[in-house]
């Protein structure tokens, strides 16, 4: 009896080692990821340009082991496009998560303050994305679709449309980072999806409406000084050109009028003074069309000049954010 008790208590204390053995082994392969992730956030020192980006987008504990695994780095032209390549020439890159690390264009133009930040958050969820289970994705999945199709415009359209040339295939992990770096309101599902890994999504969704404001603003500046002119420019030749056959008219008459005085066709002074006065009456009707096409070409010369000051702004903005624009020369 002493023996079998013995015998039991031994085998039991086995079971239990192999029990916390085996158990430690299925949260060690379920969680390679996690652990990997921690050892390599542990090993990464942030530099003062990511601390700062860091306290902006203000991750959760969990989503900032993620984003310091990802090797995050602020890189000059040069070296970012060397990460990052850009597959259509008429749009710019601000960051990309690749192999695994996250790389950040630097932006300069205080105009844009803020842009780093969002691009991080933006990188950083792709980061997330890549670690989501497949049945999370599909969830997750729907409610972004759901939210594209409730927020969606031209310019989110053609976004969109961009990303699918571009990024085949990778329109939902596209999706999640945009709507949740850049909408406002969103619904309360991906409100709570997000608040996992973000401590104020909200906040940075703020940062991306005031920098892009900027674009907005100039780009909707331009659109409606392009109307305005489109307008006028028709206006203005139509009128020049019936000013131009009404000074013809005119000096032709002018030039009746006295021939037939010096002929002396007019019986009386009052049938002359009569067509004396429609004439000068004629010629002041013209001067107010001259100096209503003038006002007309200066307001026209006006518009054009801010157009071009548009213009010139947009291009500034758009290149400081183009990497291909701002590397070296070869």
């Amino acid at each position: 009896m002493i023996f079998q008790q013995k015998t039991f208590w031994k085998v039991a204390r086995t079971l239990v080692v192999i029990a916390i053995f085996g158990s430690a082994a299925f949260f060690i392969l379920s969680n390679q990821r996690g652990i990997r992730d921690y050892f390599a956030a542990q090993n990464y020192k942030p530099d003062p340009e990511i601390l700062k980006i860091e306290n902006k987008i203000k991750p959760t504990t969990n989503a900032k082991t993620i984003f310091y695994a990802s090797n995050p780095k602020v890189e000059d032209s040069e070296e970012f496009n060397k990460n990052c390549k850009n597959r259509e020439e008429d749009s710019a890159i601000l960051g990309c998560y690749k192999s695994g690390e996250i790389h950040l264009y630097d932006v300069k133009n205080s105009k844009l303050d803020g842009i780093k930040e969002v691009t991080a958050a933006h990188e950083l969820l792709h980061a997330i994305w890549e670690r989501m289970s497949l049945s999370e994705r599909d969830k997750i999945g729907k409610l972004l679709n759901a939210e594209y199709e409730r927020v969606k415009d031209a310019d989110f359209e053609k976004l969109m449309q961009s990303y699918d040339r571009t990024e085949p295939g990778e329109r939902i992990n596209e999706l999640h980072s945009l709507i949740g770096t850049e909408q406002l309101e969103i619904s309360k599902e991906l409100e709570e999806h997000y608040a996992k890994f973000f401590k104020n999504r909200r906040e940075i969704a703020q940062i991306y409406q005031s920098y892009n404001k900027n674009f907005k603003d100039l780009k909707n500046r331009a659109e409606s000084l392009t109307a305005e002119l489109e307008k006028m420019k028709p206006e203005i030749e139509q009128s020049t050109k019936k000013y131009s056959e009404d000074s013809k008219e005119l000096e032709e008459d002018i030039a009746e009028f006295n021939n037939d005085a010096k002929t002396g066709k007019y019986e009386t002074q009052a049938e002359f003074n009569a067509d004396r006065a429609k004439l000068l009456q004629r010629i002041r009707n013209l001067e107010n069309s001259r100096l209503k096409i003038n006002n007309l070409v200066n307001s026209y010369n006006s518009k054009i000049n801010e157009f071009n000051e548009v213009s010139v702004q947009q291009n500034e903005l758009y290149k400081s954010i183009n990497s291909n624009l701002n590397s070296p020369s070869l």
